[in-house]
This record gives C-alpha cells, sequence and structure tokens, in this order.
C-alpha cells in the first residue's frame, strides 16, 4: 500500500530543526544573564560575611590575651614573634 509524502516525512523526522535549536540557545543565554548578576552578590556578601567573622573571631581572640596577660599585645612589625 503507498503511503502518502507527508506521512514519509514524518517518520524520517527525528533531529530537531534550526529554529528550536535557535530558541533553546537564545533561552539558556537570558537565563545565564539573570543568574550570573545574582550569583555575584551571593559571593559577595558571602566574602563580606566571612570577614566580619574573622574580625570578630579576631577581637574575641585579643580579650582573651588581655584578660590572661592582664595588657594588650604589644605592637610589632611583620615576622615579629611575641
Amino acid at each position: 500500500m503507498p503511503t502518502s509524502r507527508k506521512q514519509q516525512t514524518t517518520r524520517m523526522r527525528h533531529g530537531f530543526t534550526l529554529v528550536e535549536l535557535m530558541i533553546v540557545v537564545v533561552l539558556v543565554g537570558l537565563l545565564a544573564s539573570i543568574a550570573i548578576p545574582t550569583i555575584s552578590k551571593v559571593r559577595e556578601n558571602a566574602l563580606k560575611s566571612r570577614l566580619a567573622h574573622d574580625f570578630k573571631t579576631f577581637r574575641t581572640a585579643f580579650e582573651q590575651y588581655a584578660l590572661e596577660n592582664g595588657d594588650w599585645p604589644r605592637e610589632c612589625e611583620s615576622g615579629c614573634v611575641s
């Protein structure tokens, strides 16, 4: 039984068209353009938070030193070990 040309072309079509691929590329580009600035802000906030935590840790260490030794550590140049 002969099949119509339309039935043959629909059976043989297994891949994506160029338009479909271009739409996917555009959508991925849009999602990336939205996500990258957000990720940058989150990273910057994490770095700021880590710095604040480090300063609190240093403050606690200096206060503990002052309580144990009765005075703050003396100032010294880089590489000096007290």
